[in-house]
Formats: structure tokens, sequence, C-alpha cells
């Protein structure tokens, strides 16, 4: 078998995909999993709308990003956005172009959704991969804060975006320079 890239809705994934994703999740991004959450088998609340993008070779996870469908407001407008998170490739499979695939797989059916835009957060070293997917970076000064305290420059995020609509690209300015609240990173 060769290393092929599958899609799946949240309630379509493999439960053998799910629980490595899922483990994956657990250490790298523990700090999800504190207080009444350090337990829990779900990483979205029930109900949102989530597409799992996976590179497996027969049931063994390789690499995995996720989309997730939001409603975002900014300035008195409402945005449909896909946010892009859980981006992963498991140790042994690192360097080998897995999640390229996966996020330009991703970034491919962000074009082509009735969504404004696809927003994501990642390290100031992943610039230039994502960038390289035909994301935005933030403006320097674009601060953004994530529940009611934790600001982005306390934990050195950065925020992209990928403009999709007329409307969405309306808000470019917006959405690279204003501050954003996040209650929810994806």
């Amino acid at each position: 078998m060769t290393p092929h890239l599958v899609i799946h809705s949240q309630e379509d994934l493999p439960p053998a995909l799910h629980w490595q994703a899922l483990s994956f999740k657990r250490m790298f991004w523990a700090s999800a999993f504190q207080g009444e959450h350090r337990f829990d088998a779900d990483w979205y609340p029930p109900g949102y709308e989530v597409l799992h993008f996976s590179i497996v070779e027969g049931e063994n996870l390789i690499s995995h990003c996720e989309l997730v469908r939001l409603t975002f407001g900014l300035d008195d407008e409402v945005y449909q956005i896909y946010g892009l998170g859980a981006v992963m490739t498991f140790p042994p499979y690192r360097r080998e172009g897995f999640a390229r695939r996966v996020v330009e797989a991703a970034t491919r059916h962000i074009c082509t959704a009735d969504v404004d835009l696809g927003l994501l957060f990642c390290r100031p070293e992943l610039i230039p991969f994502y960038a390289s997917c035909g994301w935005e970076a933030q403006a320097p000064e674009a601060v953004t804060v994530l529940g009611s305290t934790l600001r982005s420059e306390d934990v050195e995020m950065v925020r992209m975006a990928l403009f999709v609509s007329e409307k969405g690209k309306a808000a470019r300015e917006a959405f690279l320079h204003a501050p954003l609240t996040i209650e929810w990173l994806w």
C-alpha cells in the first residue's frame, strides 16, 4: 500500500483514525485537555461541522488536519469561515510532504466552499509553510485574544487567513490588522 489522502466528516471518521488523531492531540495540545475536559473523547463540541483530511496507509494515520465550519462576527458583520486546525504529522513521517498534502487539500476545499474565508493559528516559524499554501499572515501589530485573557503575543501565535468570497476579500484588512477575540481556538 502507499499512503493516500482520505476525507471524512466527523460522523464518518473511522474509529481507528479518530483515536490516533485524538491521542496525538492529547500529547501535543495537552492544555486543551485540562479540568473538566481532561477525559474528553472529542476535540469539538457536539453539533460542529468538521471535516478531517488524513494521509493514511491502511489504518495507520500518517498526517492529518481538520476544518471546522464556524460563524464569526467582526465589525457588525457575520462571516462564514472554515477554521483550519489540528495539523499534525506523526514524527516518523515528517519531512516527506505529508502535512503539505493535507493542508493543500483542505485549502482547496475552503477555496471551493460557500464560506467567506479561512482562518488558522500557528507558531511564527510555520508562516512560510502556510504562506506557500496560499495563506496570508496577520500584520505584526495585530493581536488575537483567546477567551478573555490570553493574547497571541503571550503564546507566540500568528493568525493567518485565506480570503474566498467577495465579502471576505473586502474584510481582508480587518482580518489581518484588527485585534480579534476568539473564544474557542479550534
